[in-house]
């Protein structure tokens, strides 16, 4: 009813699915400014992904800075602007070391922040904000992350929510091994989650494989109840 109603109406045009799927093109402008934000972090069991929160405040998983439980990591390098430029070649990155006394975090909520040793001038910190909208099933998210340790890439298809309670979200938006900490965003570019972990979901059709993040709600219940978000 819906998509006939619409090729009636547009003449020759058709919105094909339930969603709308168009976007103003300064989409791309806002999601390349966010996207300064995020970094590679080097630790000493690999690698992941974190976003500076402040001039010299770093947000990741407590799995990516602790490791084995009780064992923060003894040394923390945040890569940043570590991606590709216009013309394939690898940009020329800058790299911020952290403070490993500073690491701390909540490993049931699985974030952990640490300090850089000196406030960046060279990246805009992305301050933590409660969305605008809760997220519902059907919308899609974003997440910008260095898989595998690898240059800056962002998850861009068959990225709908598809499950959603008060303190995680899932979603088929596809990440990989050091993807951890990644911001997951929204639409409008705000982060609504911090991604964690993939999981394996029985479904009526089956099994189903799914990503998940912590909603950034409770990351900033707990960062404001630890002092560091206001």
């Amino acid at each position: 009813m819906g998509p006939f109603w619409l090729a009636v109406k547009h003449g020759h045009e058709i919105q094909t699915g339930a969603v709308p799927t168009l976007l103003d093109a300064v989409f791309f402008e806002v999601g390349a400014e966010r996207a300064k934000s995020v970094v590679r972090l080097a630790v000493d069991s690999g690698y992941g992904s974190g976003i500076l929160i402040a001039p010299d405040l770093v947000l990741t998983n407590h799995h990516v800075l602790f490791g084995e439980p009780g064992h923060e990591s003894a040394t923390v390098m945040a890569r940043f602007g570590y991606e590709q430029d216009l013309s394939g070649q690898r940009r020329p990155y800058r790299e911020a070391p952290g403070l490993p006394e500073t690491i701390d975090g909540n490993e049931k909520l699985d974030w952990a922040i640490v300090r850089l040793a000196q406030p960046v001038d060279f990246a805009p910190a992305l301050p933590l904000r409660v969305p605008s909208e809760t997220p519902k099933l059907g919308e899609r998210v974003y997440l910008i992350q260095h898989p595998r340790g690898g240059l800056k890439k962002i998850a861009f298809l068959h990225n709908d929510i598809v499950f959603a309670d008060n303190d995680i979200l899932q979603y088929l938006t596809d990440s990989d091994a050091g993807s951890s900490g990644s911001p997951v965003f929204n639409e409008q570019w705000e982060i609504v989650a911090l991604h964690h972990a993939w999981r394996r979901v029985d479904t009526a059709n089956g099994s189903e494989f799914r990503n998940e993040g912590i909603r950034i709600e409770r990351v900033i219940e707990s960062l404001r109840a630890k002092g560091y978000a206001s």
